[in-house]
């Protein structure tokens, strides 16, 4: 199981993804927010190193469930629907890193609540980013095979109680992620989840078109 490290400038986040992030419409425009966040971009692409890992286990979904080697996780009916098909699953964790973390700590110690606002939106997007990269190096490593997207705890009535079961498939600290008593990751931007893996499996719809969850922050920013 290898950590992967990818560099700020491979995985492309621009000003507009942070402005979408931060939930900025499509046609919004605010100059002096996207020139901040440019010089934000540029002073952190030295810093952070973002890193992901993954390990491939067999399994199976069922109605409500899906069995990641012999350990049965309660995604839920949405996500087990959409893992419908899969005969392996990848089991992932993601993270921008905790030089990340510190230049928030630094801005919240200067009470530089703008500054902390875009570095959030920033490491969101970075987070996110990643993901999708490491989605790009599974699907090398699969040839032929298909995945869907990836899912996390949390997420669609999936119980966030299930990261220390994540953890645990991942040796306990992947990419020196820690994992609170209340399932909260450090550093704040990562994210950990699994990914469904089979012949007939498919990349189906994400986020708010197949969660019912109204009162999601993000659903109101779209």
């Amino acid at each position: 199981m290898n950590v992967h490290e990818v560099s700020l400038g491979k995985l492309n986040v621009t000003s507009r993804d942070v402005l979408r992030e931060l939930g900025y419409g499509t046609k919004d425009t605010d100059p002096f927010v996207e020139q901040q966040i440019d010089l934000l971009l540029g002073s952190l692409a030295p810093l952070v190193t973002p890193r992901f890992v993954y390990r491939i286990y067999s399994g199976k979904a069922g109605e409500e469930a899906v069995w990641v080697d012999d350990t049965c996780l309660e995604v839920g009916t949405i996500i087990a629907s959409i893992m419908a098909g899969a005969t392996a699953f990848a089991v992932f964790a993601a993270t921008a890193g905790e030089r990340l973390d510190k230049v928030m700590k630094d801005a919240a110690a200067r009470n530089d609540v703008f500054e902390q606002y875009l570095v959030s939106g920033i490491g969101s997007c970075i987070v996110e980013k990643t993901g999708d990269y490491m989605e790009s190096v599974l699907q090398a490593e699969l040839g032929t095979l298909l995945h869907t997207r990836r899912f996390s705890p949390g997420y669609c009535g999936w119980p966030l109680s299930d990261q220390k079961t994540i953890f645990r498939f991942l040796g306990g600290k992947p990419c020196d992620i820690e994992l609170s008593e209340y399932c909260l990751m450090t550093p704040i931007k990562s994210i950990s989840g699994i990914i469904g893996i089979g012949e007939h499996v498919r990349r189906n719809q994400y986020g708010c078109a197949v969660c019912n969850l109204q009162t999601c922050y993000k659903r109101k920013k779209r």
